[in-house]
């Protein structure tokens, strides 16, 4: 899913969560995944009006999209972080110039 040019900047601050002893067992529950966050309530929530705005109008093109990962830590921690993804580096700057909070 990650190629290798693609820039993947880390919105806010990781949530570690312990997982009950009772979903260990629960297909998935020691497993990594990537999903892609589409509703745009989602978007505007996390990064606010102006930064989705940019996003969505004026870099449609280098903004790739905006991904929840969810890593297994051993023994049972499961460690969720958002991603804005861009094409290249140039585009992921520009937005972190213009919003400094993400950087």
């Amino acid at each position: 899913m990650n190629k290798p040019d693609e820039i993947w900047i880390p919105v806010g601050t990781p949530d570690h969560l312990n997982i009950p002893c009772l979903a260990m067992g629960v297909e998935g529950a020691k497993k990594d995944r990537v999903d892609p966050i589409v509703d745009p309530i989602d978007i505007l929530v996390e990064l606010g009006d102006l930064a989705a705005d940019w996003l969505i109008e004026c870099e449609a093109k280098q903004f790739v999209g905006f991904y929840e990962t969810r890593e297994y830590l051993h023994p049972k921690t499961a460690v969720y972080q958002n991603w804005l993804v861009f094409r290249d580096r140039r585009s992921a700057d520009d937005f972190l110039d213009l919003f400094p909070q993400f950087g």
